[in-house]
């Protein structure tokens, strides 16, 4: 069995104001095109977890978007697979809550904006993100989590999401 690959996703919220900043990814990216989402992706040769946060994040949102990698806090690792349970990637989870500046649309993440938590779930998302970005909304961390893909990839077959 091939190994998952590993990726980072973080999610800018801000609590008091109960709302977070997604974007909306491009038509044509490989993966959940023209669904909603945080900021991530792969994690490079020599990178670390955060260091890579901060590199997909001035990719995805541009350079408007300010934040310390002190301020980046971990939130557990969901694992997604296939249908046929070949794993897809391992992703770490981060949540910002302090920072500043607003993300602007890149080649890569498309009309960013800031999403009231109540309406989160009548975004375009891909399935397994409406099942754990919820638990981080509320402040829960993910153990070691997973998420079985059907076999379209547009619903979900299997998941855990154990909190913590």
């Amino acid at each position: 069995m091939k190994k998952a690959r590993p990726c980072v996703l973080v999610f800018f919220i801000n609590p008091v104001e109960r709302w977070i900043y997604l974007a909306r990814k491009y038509a044509k990216s490989p993966v959940g095109p023209n669904t909603w989402n945080g900021y991530g992706g792969g994690i490079n040769d020599g990178e670390t977890e955060k260091s890579a946060v901060i590199r997909e994040t001035r990719e995805e949102a541009g350079e408007g978007l300010k934040f310390n990698e002190a301020d980046l806090m971990p939130r557990g690792e969901v694992t997604f697979y296939h249908f046929d349970n070949q794993p897809i990637c391992a992703v770490r989870l981060f949540v910002c809550f302090k920072f500043s500046g607003e993300p602007v649309a890149t080649k890569e993440m498309l009309d960013p904006r800031k999403i009231p938590f109540l309406q989160i779930s009548s975004l375009k998302m891909m399935p397994g993100d409406k099942l754990f970005i919820p638990l981080l909304l509320m402040g829960k961390s993910i153990a070691n989590g997973y998420i079985i893909f059907n076999e379209k990839m547009s619903g979900v077959k299997d998941y855990s999401l154990p909190t913590c």
